[in-house]
């Protein structure tokens, strides 16, 4: 039997199970044995799905051909980020389906049997819709029902189960493709217990490849006088330099790049130092920086009770990174640990899907979970004369929650209550509705009528909602109205042709 644990990441995606010995194991690519991670973009053709390498390696002929990258960063939004050749439109669920379908065939030809489980990690700041959107890619990829898991946690658990013995204050700092994630964990011989969270879904090496991208677009505009953008296979050009300058200067021992791009008969050499590239980076360290105290700071902690810090992601490679963290913390270099920062989050994963599955004493990793959003209703606020949040679950709060209000109507014939669920990851950014829910009938309206609402907040992230007419202990029917639009195609069309997708062959 495997028990698989799936990274589905911004740029790159990888599997992995615990095999006879213990080990947490990469599954690799079916058609290239030494390839252990799937690059998260998709082309839906005439001719064809190809996901992963294979379409990278298309590009090379092809440069022009019609790709979807960075689907992770849009899950939830139920806006297309992919049209096909037939005119369908795929949302972010529906592209990271075909990459998910194309992990479960590597592992199934390297284990030879389907997984019997599945742990997904997902970024510890993904409210309600963004997981639910993440299950419902995995079911889409004919998968088994996914247990979700936040990234941090899991790479907690591949640095941290070594040593279980010993208690101690860890701090995960997370810099991946898309997205970053702070969080303070402390582990004991029961298990994990998160205790704050921090993070943004707008920085990593997606944030630092589009940075050096416009630096190589200027470059070649001053140089040859042309927009390389514009030009075949341009746009796949730079993005392909600025990843793999990006790479080069994660080593410490590399202090320069020197590249050369090609666009017809012209030619445009490039030169970056490691000066120049961390003064590009500086903002963004910055931001993680400002992030990762703030987590400190919500659990009334410094960094001397931190015991170790963890980087994971690959962006957090960068050298700069070390060297931030250290100054900032105090910590030795002995005390920021950056094992496998790649394959770490995938490992936990597959480490807490084989401990599920076994069961008995330790089978579940994580004592506690955490809430990484506000959650709340819409109201109307009179000081500002707009609306506005009531939070009913505070971020941090320790999961699973609930709250429960009492709501009156306000005329005599109102037959229903309606409200707007709303998360937030702080007070200063913006909410994103959940949606509408509508509670009712109401046998017998009047004004001031009682409608008892409860708000669940569950331990995997999730949100129910639930209301009961305190009068006569029934629970009420709810009826969800999204506003968030609507992709036109059918998910049932898509899930029919996700399903018969026959990928790279």
């Amino acid at each position: 039997m495997t028990h698989l644990g799936i990274d589905l990441g911004t740029v790159f995606s990888l599997a992995s199970f615990v095999n006879s010995d213990g080990v947490p194991t990469l599954c690799p690519d079916i058609d290239r044995a030494r390839s252990f991670q799937t690059a998260s973009a998709v082309h839906v053709g005439p001719r064809g799905i190809l996901v992963g390498q294979a379409l990278e390696d298309a590009l090379e002929m092809l440069p022009d051909l019609p790709i979807v990258r960075f689907a992770k960063l849009s899950m939830g939004s139920r806006q297309p980020v992919f049209t096909d050749h037939q005119r369908r439109d795929w949302d972010a669920e529906a592209i990271s389906a075909l990459v998910l379908k194309k992990l479960r065939r590597d592992a199934e030809g390297f284990v030879n049997s389907p997984p019997q489980s599945l742990v997904l990690t997902v970024p510890a700041q993904f409210g309600d819709r963004e997981r639910r959107a993440t299950v419902q890619a995995a079911l889409m990829a004919e998968l088994p029902a996914p247990y979700l898991v936040d990234e941090p946690v899991a790479a907690a658990t591949y640095y941290g189960l070594d040593d279980r013995d010993r208690e101690r204050t860890i701090f995960v700092y997370d810099l991946g493709g898309g997205t970053f994630d702070a969080t303070l964990l402390h582990a004991s011989p029961d298990g994990l217990y998160v205790l704050s969270t921090a993070g943004s879904n707008s920085l990593g090496g997606k944030w630092i490849d589009d940075k050096l991208v416009e630096i190589l677009c200027e470059e070649c505009l001053l140089g040859q006088g042309l927009d390389p953008l514009r030009e075949s296979g341009g746009s796949l050009n730079l993005r392909r330099t600025a990843e793999n300058i990006k790479i080069t200067l994660s080593s410490e021992q590399v202090p320069r790049v020197h590249r050369t791009l090609i666009f017809g008969s012209l030619t445009q050499d490039i030169a970056i130092g490691r000066p120049q590239f961390d003064r590009i980076i500086t903002p963004m360290l910055d931001e993680t920086i400002a992030i990762s105290e703030k987590c400190l700071a919500d659990a009334a902690l410094s960094w001397s009770a931190v015991d170790m810090v963890v980087l994971t992601g690959g962006s957090s490679q960068l050298p700069a990174v070390r060297q931030r963290l250290s100054q900032v913390s105090g910590k030795p270099p002995s005390q920021i640990e950056c094992r496998q920062p790649f394959a770490a989050v995938a490992h936990g994963a597959a480490l807490i899907a084989h401990a599920r599955a076994r069961g008995g004493a330790g089978a579940d990793l994580l004592q506690q979970q955490i809430a990484s959003n506000d959650l709340g209703i819409s109201i109307w606020d009179d000081r500002t004369n707009q609306m506005g949040m009531k939070v009913l679950i505070p971020r941090n709060t320790p999961l699973p929650a609930k709250h429960t209000d009492v709501l009156f109507t306000r005329r005599d014939d109102q037959t229903r209550i309606v409200i707007e669920l709303i998360q937030r990851k702080s007070e200063s950014s913006q909410g994103v509705s959940l949606g509408h829910f509508a509670f009712g009938p109401i046998a017998a309206p009047r004004k001031n009528y009682p409608l008892e609402v409860t708000v669940t907040y569950e331990r995997e992230g999730f949100v129910k909602v639930v209301a009961k007419d305190p009068r006569t202990g029934q629970q009420m029917n709810a009826v969800l109205h999204e506003e968030n639009g609507v992709v036109n195609s059918s998910e049932a069309l898509l899930r029919d042709v996700i399903n018969k997708a026959r990928i790279n062959e």
